[in-house]
């Protein structure tokens, strides 16, 4: 973003910088807008594309995978739009906006969502910074009543396949779909629970 006015050879950029932050919302809004009218909002928010960006920022490691809000399962389009106009466009940032309770009760009344509902978003935001599990495994985890990094980690692998397995009966059973190919088989949730307890070592 350039002050082509003052700067005409577009050398300093200005996102980020707070003293033009609406312009700056106005520009995010605008270009999220023409993204999803054109259907090319991406689907992973990767460190190319949002290294050196205004609010987004890489995500914390340089193999940790950052989402669009507009890909986290289950979050209504105006939570996600709010979570876009308050500066927070990936789930990277959002794990950085959360860093103690007054943040997240700010965040939480900034985008009119109840405390809870925001502490469940961040779970599942975590769910996703750990590797093979993006927003489709994270849905299907949390229908299988794994809410979050340390509830993963106690789990036992068999035990967690049939549970994997349940949620999508029951889910296809009521006409959902949370599953987008094969259920995950005993070597992946090994993988997830591995990378769960080693986060939660961390």
């Amino acid at each position: 973003m350039y002050d082509l006015g003052t700067e005409p050879g577009q050398t300093n950029n200005l996102a980020g910088d707070p003293t033009h932050s609406s312009q700056q919302t106005l520009l995010d809004k605008e270009l999220v807008a023409q993204m999803d009218a054109k259907g090319t909002m991406p689907s992973v928010w990767s460190p190319t594309y949002v290294a050196g960006t205004s609010r987004g920022g890489p995500p914390s490691s340089p193999s940790q995978t950052s989402y669009s809000v507009y890909n986290l399962p289950d979050l209504s389009r105006t939570t996600s739009d709010a979570l876009v106009y308050a500066g927070i466009r990936t789930s990277s940032r959002l794990l950085e906006s959360v860093m103690d309770d007054e943040d997240a009760n700010s965040i939480a009344d900034m985008i009119g969502v109840g405390r809870g509902e925001l502490d469940d978003l961040v779970a599942l935001a975590r769910l996703m910074t750990l590797p093979g599990v993006g927003p489709g495994e994270a849905r299907l985890l949390m229908a299988a009543g794994i809410d979050g990094i340390r509830a993963l980690a106690k789990c036992d692998a068999s035990d967690l396949v049939a549970r994997l397995a349940d949620a999508v009966a029951r889910a296809r059973s009521d006409g959902r779909k949370i599953c987008y190919g094969a259920t995950p088989g005993e070597a992946v949730v090994v993988g997830w629970i591995a990378a769960a307890r080693r986060a939660s070592d961390e």
